[in-house]
């Protein structure tokens, strides 16, 4: 670029020498002789003076305006870069000259662009499903991809499970919007590399329902860009032909007596029709850690992670209902913790767990 304003440069130049040609510019020649020629002895004239209207003068000066005007731009355009056709060029300083080299950095929008093939999703037909109860399945293939968030989202409202990958971004915004029964979320994969099959068992459904469920997966598509791949909606339908047996309910409370390291925790939980309860709850640092607790089929499944998740139990044998406070210690001050209680049971011979909602509370600095 600086090389073609160089070249209209010149050609100005070149422009401003033929106003001399064409203007008529009187001289009156004033002879001085050498009284002696180095070479001839003869004299001549050598010093010209202009004695009417065209002062040449006053062409070099605009001239020079124009020269100077024309360089601040290519000084401008040197400092700041050049972008033609949706490109542009970085200068990064090198040397002790003062220099800049210039790279291409392209930015396209259109998909066409992006490399990298998306991730492939599939919804698989519910299993064992029940009258309260069902199990989801799902596959999940990241391609080109990393770090995949991958998660259910189901409920009795088709029209939003639907919608899922069309109006929503990421697994937190999907998560901000659940209502119970309509649409609800449960992650299943907060690191997904590669390619994985997914089963996750949801509890709670109403009986003799419609219920709809997607499996997704957020990425990172481009720059810091989150986007939602999801599979096709699938459907299955609760029955009212199994047991009635009420599972437990399990209610987290806010937090008291907060201090720099320390936080008493709260719950309650109704076995209602089971028994042999054990109650405990788990905390940390991890939100996602606390949140996945869930997953697990019981009080053994959970892996503790320093103070990222810990556990601990509250009462091994609940029969009914009761209600708990548990003092959690050696916490970090001026550090927001996650906590929920929880409560293993029995169901029929397979080992079951149900957790109150996750609550937070901030130590004392």
């Amino acid at each position: 670029m600086t090389s073609f304003l160089r070249k209209i440069l010149l050609g100005l130049g070149f422009a401003a020498l033929g106003l001399f040609a064409f203007h008529s510019v009187h001289a009156q020649v004033v002879n001085d002789y050498y009284y002696t020629d180095p070479y001839y002895g003869n004299s001549y004239g050598y010093n010209y003076s202009y004695n009417n209207g065209y002062d040449q003068s006053a062409y070099v000066a605009q001239l020079l305006q124009i020269i100077q005007q024309l360089e601040a731009q290519i000084q401008s355009l040197s400092t700041q870069g050049y972008n033609p056709y949706g490109t542009s060029y970085n200068p990064y300083y090198y040397g002790t000259t003062g220099g800049y080299n210039y790279y291409p950095v392209y930015e396209y929008e259109d998909d066409y662009y992006s490399s990298g093939s998306r991730p492939r999703v599939e919804t698989k037909s519910a299993r064992d499903v029940d009258e309260d109860s069902a199990e989801l399945r799902g596959d999940v293939d990241m391609n080109d991809y990393r770090n995949g968030v991958v998660f259910f989202v189901y409920g009795q409202d088709e029209s939003m499970i639907e919608d899922v990958e069309g109006d929503y971004d990421t697994y937190d915004d999907v998560r901000d919007d659940e209502e119970d029964d309509d649409f609800e979320v449960v992650r299943v994969d907060n690191d997904l590399d590669g390619d994985d099959s997914y089963n996750e068992d949801v509890r709670n459904l109403e009986d003799n329902k419609d219920y709809y469920f997607v499996i997704c997966v957020e990425y990172e598509y481009n720059n810091n860009d989150e986007r939602l791949e999801c599979g096709d909606v699938e459907d299955f339908e609760t029955d009212d032909n199994g047991s009635n047996n009420d599972e437990p309910d399990a209610s987290t409370h806010s937090a008291t007596n907060i201090d720099d390291d320390r936080a008493t925790l709260r719950g309650e939980v109704d076995m209602n029709d089971f028994d042999n309860g054990r109650v405990f709850f788990v905390y940390g640092e991890d939100e996602n850690d606390v949140e996945d607790v869930e997953h697990e089929d019981s009080y053994n499944d959970i892996d503790e992670h320093g103070d990222d998740l810990q556990k601990d139990t509250v009462d091994t044998d609940l029969d009914g209902s009761a209600s708990y406070s548990y003092n959690a210690l050696g916490l970090d001050s001026d550090t927001r913790h996650y906590f929920r209680i929880c409560v293993e049971y029995d169901d029929d011979g397979d080992d079951a767990m149900v957790c109150g909602d996750v609550e937070d509370f901030e130590t004392d600095n």
